[in-house]
């Protein structure tokens, strides 16, 4: 389905399910308008919007589906990262393109209606926010890997709203923060997939604390030499990663048998290339789960997200369209 084609819609898509199955998706908007008047002399201005889609049933499907646009100030919606909240509700990481800065909206409602909706901007020094990749911890305060001039920063705030002065902003790489794809491991500790920004390498950062602050965190060259793209990360039953990406124009499934992928491909560490030279799954591939957003294209993208039910990324092409799997695999 095609659930929403007003403009130039559906770049930097993150997808969540509701608690009937329903799909919650965040996107953005690039939209050309008439500032005065049309033809000559006229001014055209370009909007950039975050946009939130939240669906009446499980494929998208009515053309009556409720869409909010939740954030409209400048230029913003970029890189988005969507999970919902233990009430349904909509958190979001995004980037401020006019402003350079990383921006959270928490809606107080599971439509994000614009009424005691949160916005706060948690992070705004070097350009940060990029590739952003959110997560919940127990407590329900977001956690946030995202680039920021060339290095991976960790957010971990300490409300909901990432409101205060509190918050934990640590630097646990200097070099990485591409395509980056986090989960928490059992004991709340970031696992993070992502590619270094200058060797171009696919990396895994499994953090020994809850804010990455030790500066002793354990990092991995998993997968192959460089140039790899799009990494999306999922945690197994017993706390391996399980890391999709693009390398060489193929998408790999990298299944590591350690919790740091420290073991090597000689101790049994899987790596396989089952789909060969396609460019509609350039973009990440979740653990499998019922549907994924994408533009109406197919075109390749890259992104990044939290493990679990959702899919992120997918970006070129005009309007959001929504596939439904009938089979996991």
């Amino acid at each position: 389905t095609t659930p929403d084609k007003a403009g130039d819609v559906g770049k930097y898509s993150s997808l969540a399910f509701d608690e009937n199955g329903y799909p919650v998706i965040s996107y953005y908007q690039e939209k050309k308008r008439i500032a005065s008047y049309p033809g000559p002399g006229g001014t055209e201005l370009t909007e950039h919007d975050l946009k939130i889609m939240h669906c009446n049933d499980r494929f998208c499907a009515g053309n009556n589906e409720t869409i909010t646009v939740p954030d409209q100030v400048g230029e913003v919606g970029t890189y988005t990262s969507l999970v919902l909240d233990k009430h349904g509700n909509p958190v979001v990481s995004y980037y401020d393109i006019g402003n350079s800065a990383l921006k959270l909206l928490h809606c107080d409602d599971p439509y994000c209606d614009g009424f005691g909706d949160s916005i706060t901007t948690p992070d705004t020094a070097d350009g940060p926010g990029k590739w952003s990749s959110l997560v919940l911890d127990k407590k329900g305060y977001p956690v946030i890997a995202y680039h920021a001039r060339g290095t991976l920063r960790v957010l971990h705030c300490d409300d909901r709203n990432c409101s205060g002065a509190g918050e934990s902003i640590t630097i646990p790489d200097w070099e990485g923060g591409e395509y980056i794809s986090m989960a928490l491991d059992a004991d709340g500790y970031p696992v993070i997939s992502y590619r270094g920004s200058a060797s171009r390498k696919l990396k895994l950062m499994h953090c020994n604390d809850a804010n990455c602050k030790g500066k002793d965190e354990t990092i991995t060259f998993p997968g192959f030499a460089k140039d790899c793209q799009g990494s999306s990360l999922a945690l197994d039953a017993d706390g391996n990663p399980v890391i999709s990406y693009l390398w060489n124009d193929d998408q790999y499934v990298l299944h590591c048998n350690d919790p740091d992928c420290a073991g090597g491909a000689a101790r049994g560490r899987s790596r396989t290339a089952p789909i060969r030279g396609t460019a509609v799954l350039r973009g990440p591939a979740h653990r499998p789960g019922p549907g994924f957003a994408q533009r109406d294209d197919g075109a390749s993208g890259c992104g990044g997200g939290p493990a679990g039910r959702r899919v992120d990324g997918v970006q070129a092409g005009l309007g959001l369209s929504l596939i439904h799997i009938s089979e996991p695999t």
